[in-house]
């Protein structure tokens, strides 16, 4: 080989090296959100009730975080998820997202990603109160294929799917399922993916109520045998993402992040190491934070576990870090770039302590409070060891507090004053037209309740005398 041949090959080789170090600095992203997913469902975890091989296979290919939680509620989780902040900050109501937050999307458009969302909106109008929120076309995202953009236009998320496509909107065939509709459309756009980075935000409907069959479990019966069918049909479309991004050739190139946006449904019972598991969506307890999270991705994250406590505000910034773009400059910086951990180059715990506001105004106790590994401090004045004691069943500010339990409540206690947006209402709140309705079922259901009986004193009254 001449020296003229051999400098081509080195050049072809620099050029094609650094083609390789820019796309490892600027991977795509896709951030698959999970609707009514706790911890106990996943076989990695520990669960033992539902088939999730993929979702096995991804943890052990890539990281499995075991202390992330969320909001115990969808709308509370999905705001602060996609804006970065703090409850306290931007939630105002259920099914609303305010039109001049700035999303994740926002933000990676503007570091020169193609945006992409499919699935689950419900961020404009709950159908009760006034606050008119965010559409799709003013978030970021360049397409969008979703389920329930406004509440009056919802229509069925599963089969005989009511969906809409960058603004037009479409009722599917009895025999067509939504979350297939969805996941082709995500794969596809995969599939026919240019050079320019992406990012896809899937939030999957699966597997929210209400419990329906799916395609590969039709003769499921019970309310039980039919959320088994639907964790392992979600399984399947992750798996089928992942698969995509393989044929591709784009998997090197990609980093996967697998989360629930809040515990279990309440009516289902599952099995996690042995133990059984009540579903905890709406509730404050472990078993409403308590969500998996899986990021898989080659070149981008390791192999491994990881015990850190993390946090929905947590992924803006990592998405900005991986992007390779700033957080933006009015952003208040509640979360904390994963990427260290992402890599396992983080010399030192993410935090020590988790924070959580949550004020849903939807009909669920609200809570402040701050928690680890072992203690949890409520702002009124509950404190639990959630090492013995997971489920909260004995306040220890009802005795004399003592040792590492008095030195962590007071810590604790310096944290939640410290956090603006307090204190929360004892009671659940909702919209005053809830009430109103409320009030009204409650008169009308009396009112009947007397002429029933005033009826059946009448219609007694002759047998009585004789």
């Amino acid at each position: 080989m001449d020296k003229r041949t051999t400098a081509k090959v080195f050049l072809t080789l620099l050029l094609l090296a650094s083609h390789v170090v820019v796309a490892t600095e600027h991977p795509n992203i896709i951030l698959i959100l999970a609707d009514d997913l706790g911890i106990e469902t996943i076989g990695t975890y520990g669960g033992e009730s539902y088939e999730t091989p993929k979702l096995d296979q991804m943890a052990a290919e890539g990281m499995r975080f075991d202390n992330a939680h969320a909001q115990p509620l969808c709308t509370p989780s999905r705001v602060k998820l996609m804006t970065g902040k703090y409850n306290f900050r931007n939630y105002q109501q259920f099914m609303h997202l305010n039109p001049n937050e700035k999303t994740f999307a926002h933000a990676l458009k503007g570091a020169g990603y193609k945006t992409v969302i499919a699935g689950k909106w419900q961020l404009h109008s709950n159908g009760v109160d006034d606050p008119t929120g965010m559409l799709p076309e003013q978030s970021g995202f360049d397409d969008y294929l979703l389920w329930q953009i406004k509440r009056e236009d919802a229509g069925s998320r599963y089969w005989a799917p009511h969906l809409s496509h960058n603004g037009t909107s479409k009722t599917y065939e009895k025999d067509t399922f939504g979350p297939d509709v969805v996941n082709q459309y995500v794969t596809d756009f995969i599939v026919n993916a240019d050079e320019q980075p992406f990012f896809i935000y899937y939030p999957m409907f699966l597997p929210h109520s209400p419990f329906v069959t799916t395609p590969n479990s039709l003769n499921a019966k019970t309310k039980e045998e039919k959320f088994a069918g639907m964790v392992t049909y979600m399984d399947k479309l992750v798996g089928n993402v992942r698969t995509a991004l393989v044929e591709k050739n784009i998997a090197d190139n990609t980093v996967i992040f697998f989360i629930g946006d809040n515990g279990t449904h309440t009516g289902i019972t599952s099995i996690r190491n042995g133990v059984a598991v009540k579903g905890g969506k709406g509730k404050t307890t472990d078993n409403g934070t308590h969500v998996p999270f899986i990021a898989w991705g080659a070149s981008n994250v390791s192999t491994g576990t990881s015990p850190e406590l993390i946090n929905l505000n947590d992924f803006f910034p990592t998405l900005m870090e991986l992007a390779g773009t700033d957080m933006p400059a009015d952003h208040p910086k509640d979360g904390t770039s994963l990427v260290p951990w992402l890599t396992q180059t983080a010399t030192q715990p993410i935090r020590n302590y988790q924070f959580i506001h949550y004020n849903p105004m939807w009909g669920k106790i609200p809570g402040r409070f701050v928690f680890n590994s072992e203690w949890k401090l409520y702002e009124r004045k509950k404190l639990f060891n959630t090492a013995i004691d997971i489920s909260e069943k004995n306040n220890l500010l009802n005795g004399k507090l003592t040792g590492n339990a008095l030195i962590t409540k007071n810590e604790f206690q310096k944290i939640i004053n410290a956090m603006p947006g307090g204190p929360v209402p004892f009671w659940p709140t909702a919209p005053t037209a809830f009430y109103v309705i409320a009030c009204a079922v409650l008169l009308i259901g009396l009112g009947i309740l007397i002429v029933i009986t005033v009826f059946i004193k009448r219609k007694s009254g002759p047998l009585i005398n004789q």
